[in-house]
């Protein structure tokens, strides 16, 4: 069994006449059949695409279907090292676009990706077989894999900024990083906790956003610790198209296609614990310095200026004294 080419432009019946050549959309045919229109191919006729809409605040790397609706997300990662964490897969692929789930499969040395846009799940695996990719010791088999259709309650919190990191304010000196650790883990598997004591906020990056979106569901006003904190959660910008020394990709894209100029923007939550104290330590050490200077400043000046002035100024006013002439009469300035 198989196809036949299906027969277009035949009168039905014995009599066969010869075929008309295609003519142009919307052109008819001049001679004793006027009005007759050629079979028009029905792709011909199928309106044009409409333009991407990308999110409210977000560049066109968070649109999941900017580019290609249709295509594959999802990415297999294989020879993956057992001392790879979720943290080292978000690191690599962040660099490529923003992420809906990352998971990692035990005893087996291999890992998921599902990227939000197709077009960032092509770009990694472009990248990957130019260039391989090597986390640890190993070099990653990179390969597609099935991925799901986004459900609808997903891409609706995409559109409305949602992503697998979380913002938690009123974080007070007494909370650890465990004890938030321990709050979150409940709904999913953790990327990462990193708290800023010195603005009292911190950041929670789950694995996933239906993890993300359950936990600040349900933890939204809910107190923890001893004396208890009301947690105030809400989404992060996922941070994309950064590449750390030594490290290659792809140049992150502004919304025209060209490359993206370096803005101002959040910076990275790792980043942060490193900055924060050596600010304060800097602070400290200057005024220390400027404390230390001014008991020290002015007794010192007086005591060593005056003994030096008086011996200076006499013998300097001796010689210009002497060789002055006498002031008789105007002066010949202002003859």
């Amino acid at each position: 069994m198989n196809f036949t080419k299906e027969k277009v432009g035949l009168k039905p019946g014995s009599v066969r006449r010869p075929t008309r050549p295609f003519l142009a959309i919307g052109e008819c045919a001049r001679g004793p059949s006027a009005g007759y229109y050629p079979p028009v191919s029905p792709l011909a006729l199928a309106p044009p695409p409409p333009p991407p809409q990308f999110f409210p605040g977000q560049g066109p790397e968070f649109e999941p279907f900017a580019h290609n609706p249709s295509g594959p997300r999802g990415i297999y990662l294989g020879n993956v090292h057992a001392d790879v964490t979720p943290h080292d897969l978000c690191k690599v692929a962040n660099r490529f676009g923003a992420l809906e789930s990352v998971k990692i499969v035990d005893g087996k040395q291999c890992a998921f990706l599902n990227f939000i846009d197709p077009a960032a799940a092509h770009a990694f695996w472009t990248h990957a077989q130019q260039q391989p990719i090597t986390l640890g010791a190993n070099t990653l088999k990179v390969n597609w894999a099935k991925s799901g259709v986004l459900s609808a309650d997903i891409v609706g919190a995409i559109r409305q900024g949602a992503t697998r990191n979380l913002f938690v304010g009123n974080v007070e000196g007494h909370i650890s990083e465990d004890l938030l650790a321990s709050a979150f883990k409940e709904f999913g598997e953790l990327d990462s906790v990193v708290i800023l004591r010195p603005k009292k906020i911190a950041f929670v990056n789950m694995t996933s956003i239906h993890s993300a979106l359950n936990a600040r569901e349900k933890l939204q006003g809910k107190q923890i610790g001893d004396p208890p904190i009301t947690l105030k959660i809400n989404f992060a910008k996922e941070v994309t198209g950064r590449r750390g020394p030594g490290q290659q990709g792809p140049p992150q894209q502004g919304p025209y296609g060209g490359p993206l100029r370096r803005q101002g923007g959040p910076r990275e939550p790792m980043r942060e614990p490193m900055r924060e104290p050596m600010r304060d330590s800097m602070r400290e050490m200057r005024e220390m310095r400027d404390v230390m200077r001014e008991p020290l400043r002015e007794p010192m000046r007086e005591p060593m200026r005056e003994p030096m002035r008086e011996p200076m100024r006499e013998p300097m006013r001796e010689p210009m004294r002497e060789r002055l002439p006498p002031l008789d009469g105007p002066s010949r300035r202002y003859r």
